[in-house]
This record gives structure tokens, sequence and C-alpha cells, in this order.
């Protein structure tokens, strides 16, 4: 989603996120070997556990609102619309951060 390293949020949808989440899986592990050093595997399924849970928050919300949620990578905050306002939340995170 080259579009989500803009200025401006972009909509993305949860069908398109649970489409890439097994390779997004596969990547973050390798990726939490390589780069960070972990082997700990407990560590590493905490890690795949929050691209799980990010993928589950943005279908329900989707859900909830009829709208898919946006996002802008910058800022690593999703902005999730219901009735016209809009919640931040972090990735991973199941509370508003303002």
């Amino acid at each position: 989603m080259p579009d989500g390293f803009e200025e401006h949020p972009v909509p993305v949808y949860a069908a398109t996120l649970e489409a890439r989440l097994p390779a997004t899986l596969v990547i973050a592990k390798a990726r939490q070997r390589k780069v960070y050093g972990v082997i700990d595997t407990e560590q590493i399924e905490r890690v795949l556990k929050s691209y799980r849970d990010f993928v589950a928050l943005c279908a329900r919300k989707e859900s909830e609102t009829g709208e898919p949620c946006l996002t802008r990578a910058k800022s690593r905050l999703i902005l999730i619309r219901k009735s016209g306002a809009g919640a931040l939340f972090a990735i991973g995170s199941k509370a508003p951060i303002i």
C-alpha cells in the first residue's frame, strides 16, 4: 500500500489485510529472527499476535461502521470513522489513544 506512506490516510479494507496476513506473518517472523536477533518463540508469537489482532480490529471496525479503516504509515496509527467522528488507535491497541 504505497499510498499509505503519503501525507493523507488511505482506506485499507479488511479483506485485503486478511489476504495478505499469511505472507506478512512469515516476513514478520523472519524479521524478528534476522533483524532483531529474537530466538524466543513466545516473544516472536507475541509479535505475530499483534499483527493478527490488528487485522481483526480492522475487520471488526469495518463491520461495525460499514467503512474501511484509514491508515497512515508515518504515524503508525489507524483512523477509524464512527458516525462521522474519528478515533485514533495505536497498531494492536483496543483502546483509542485520543
